[in-house]
């Protein structure tokens, strides 16, 4: 009997021993909102108006991101908004022999309101520094830690290198919200547990209509554009645009049309004090403008807008990928 009476004393020992210690990190864990990864968290603060919260926020993010790579970059007290860039090292294990560990570059955004604020980390890239190449591995978030890469296919495990990614990356993330909840007043115990991170209600996107930038243009098909004008694009001029912001670079190298992942992308040089390079910002927009060679941009015959995918360094330039989104010739 009383071997009875301890075998199911013992039953809730084991069922606690078997249960996956890494559920947390499993399936949902990583938002996606609109192909792009957002954790967020909404923090509510019923003692302070919209102004008391984004100065506290503000205060934060100078003393916690106080770094040249890691600062609040913007901030705007009537909108109540805050910008910040970090950069930071996930450490995935530290022994005496070795460091393990991945710089994690990303940016947190903030909207303040009365008697509440919204923080949002996206943005997420990794530089992995492996022993074997003289270059880091460079990943994005989106293709490296989600649901679809980081779990096995039956979403009970995590994987082996991109799993520690997912699982030091969500802890980043709540560290970051319960660091800005305790500096409105808030313990990290009531904000994880009153204000649970969820992702976002993905807004309707609304693209703009694809109007040509300029007169005499026509719209070509962004996934499909014909061989012949592919080939001859390399033995164009080109020069880079941001589109509504007056920036431009005709220091410009053309690398190519690819597919990648099932978009359509274009490769190009850029060099890394370029104005435009310093503007472009993951999944920001830019605008190709090709014109033959010897001749100057107003006679271009060809336009391609692009949404940045990545980078990758190469002696103080940079080759920037871009999914092709919109195309116009003339």
């Amino acid at each position: 009997m009383k071997q009875l009476l301890y075998a199911f004393l013992l039953i809730p020992l084991l069922l606690h021993a078997q249960e996956n210690p890494d559920r947390k990190y499993l399936e949902g864990a990583v938002p996606e909102v609109d192909g792009k990864i957002v954790f967020s968290r909404t923090l509510e603060t019923p003692g302070l108006d919209k102004a008391h919260v984004f100065q506290r926020l503000l205060q934060w993010g100078n003393e916690r991101f106080d770094t040249e790579r890691s600062k609040v970059a913007y901030h705007d007290a009537g909108k109540g908004e805050i910008a910040i860039v970090g950069e930071d090292y996930l450490v995935f294990s530290n022994t005496a022999l070795s460091l393990d560990r991945s710089l994690m570059k990303y940016r947190v955004l903030i909207a303040c309101d009365n008697h509440s604020s919204t923080l949002r980390l996206t943005g997420i890239r990794y530089e992995y520094e492996v022993s074997y190449q003289r270059e880091p591995e460079k990943y994005k978030a989106e293709e490296w830690i989600t649901d679809k890469y980081a779990l096995n296919k039956s979403k009970t495990k995590l994987t082996r290198i991109s799993g520690k990614f997912r699982k030091a990356t969500i802890d980043f993330a709540e560290e970051i919200f319960d660091s800005a909840a305790k500096a409105l007043g808030a313990t990290s115990g009531q904000a994880a547990a009153s204000i649970p991170m969820t992702p976002l209600t993905p807004a309707t996107k609304q693209e703009t209509p694809a109007q040509a930038p300029e007169a005499g243009f026509v719209a070509l098909q962004s996934d499909k554009i014909p061989e012949t004008i592919a080939r001859m694009l390399s033995g164009n001029a080109v020069q880079a645009h941001i589109p509504d912001g007056g920036t431009s670079d005709s220091d410009i190298a053309w690398k190519g049309i690819g597919n990648l992942l099932g978009k359509e992308i274009c490769s190009i040089s850029i060099a890394q004090e370029s104005p435009v390079y310093q503007t472009l910002g993951d999944n920001d927009r830019y605008r190709l403008y090709f014109y033959p060679t010897g001749k100057s941009a107003d006679e271009t015959w060809l336009i391609i807008e692009c949404r940045k995918q990545g980078e990758t360094p190469e002696n103080g330039r940079a080759t920037l990928i871009g999914e092709i989104t919109r195309v116009w010739m003339k």
